[in-house]
C-alpha cells in the first residue's frame, strides 16, 4: 500500500534530508499543519457541539450548507475518498471504552445526512472524529487540534529519523512538481 504522506511529513523529510537537527525537522512539520492540513478537528467539534446543544435539525443544517456551499469540517480527505482507516480503528476503541456519546452519535448522523443529501460518500475524518472524542472527554473544543498535533508528532519523528538514517540524501523538487507563475 502506498502511504499517503501530508504536507507536514514532506516539510519533516525535506529538512531532515538536509542532515539538520532532529528538532530543526519537526518544528519545520508543526510549522506545516494549519487551517488546510491537520487543523480541522476544532472547527468540527466546535460545530458538533452547537448541533447537540441546539438539538438542531442535522437535515435543515445541510440544506444550509448544501446551499452556501460551505465546507463541513471533519468529513472528507482528499486522498482516503473511500473512508480513513484511522477513523474506523479509533472509533472501534472509542466503543469499546464507552466514549461513543452524543457527539460521536452527532457526527455519525450528520455523516448519514451528508451522504443521503447528497447521494456521495463524505466520510467522517480524523480530525472529525478527534473533534467529537475531545468534546466526550469533557475537553473544550480549542483542545481538538491539539490532540491532532500530538498523534502527529509521533508520525513525524518517525519519518524524520527515518530520512536521516537512510534517506537518499537532500531531497528536491523535481522541475515538472510546480510551476511558477505571473
Amino acid at each position: 500500500d502506498d502511504v499517503v504522506a501530508g504536507a507536514s511529513a514532506h516539510a519533516t523529510r525535506y529538512v531532515a534530508s538536509t542532515r539538520n537537527d532532529l528538532n530543526a525537522a519537526l518544528a519545520s512539520s508543526v510549522v506545516a499543519l494549519g487551517k488546510k492540513h491537520g487543523g480541522a478537528a476544532t472547527p468540527a467539534a466546535e460545530l458538533f457541539r452547537r448541533l447537540a446543544q441546539e438539538g438542531s435539525d442535522i437535515g435543515a443544517y445541510v440544506a444550509t450548507v448544501r446551499e452556501t456551499k460551505e465546507r463541513v469540517p471533519g468529513f472528507g480527505h482528499k486522498v482516503l475518498k473511500e473512508g480513513d482507516p484511522r477513523v474506523v480503528a479509533l472509533l472501534e476503541v472509542a466503543n469499546e471504552q464507552g466514549f461513543n456519546g452524543q457527539y460521536v452519535k452527532v457526527a455519525e448522523t450528520l455523516e448519514a445526512e451528508l451522504r443521503q443529501a447528497t447521494g456521495k460518500e463524505l466520510p467522517l475524518n480524523i480530525d472529525g472524529l478527534l473533534g467529537a472524542l475531545t468534546l466526550e472527554l469533557g475537553l473544550k473544543p480549542t483542545h481538538a487540534n491539539a490532540l491532532f498535533y500530538l498523534s502527529r508528532v509521533t508520525g513525524l519523528l518517525a519519518h524524520a529519523l527515518e530520512e536521516q538514517e537512510s534517506g537518499p540524501g537532500v531531497r528536491r523538487l523535481e522541475g515538472e512538481e510546480y510551476d511558477y507563475t505571473d
